[in-house]
């Protein structure tokens, strides 16, 4: 796990998957969208269809996905990530 320069302060750094669970507990930012996916590919000339996932589900389904790939690989295991783009790549992503 990457510890240096934690800071919920500055986003910026390079370790965002230790934000999120923080940003996930804030009171002012756990029901805020953490991300929006808007696909383009909707079509008909409509907006395009757009899905959020706020800092709080982000957290939660990181949280569901990381102890599912611990029941059954061990440290050094390599895992390939094959996604679509759109929210489950983010969620994916968020495993750091």
């Amino acid at each position: 796990m990457c510890t240096e320069n934690y800071d919920p302060n500055y986003p910026d750094r390079p370790v965002v998957d230790q934000y999120i669970p923080v940003w996930a507990k804030h009171s002012e930012l756990g029901s805020k969208p953490a991300f929006i996916w808007a696909d383009d590919q909707a079509g008909g000339g409509v907006l395009p269809r757009r899905q959020m996932l706020t800092y709080s589900e982000l957290d939660s389904a990181v949280q569901r996905m990381a102890a599912g790939l611990l029941e059954v690989l061990a440290r050094g295991d390599t895992v390939l990530v094959l996604a679509s783009p759109g929210i489950r790549l983010v969620k994916l992503i968020g495993l750091g």
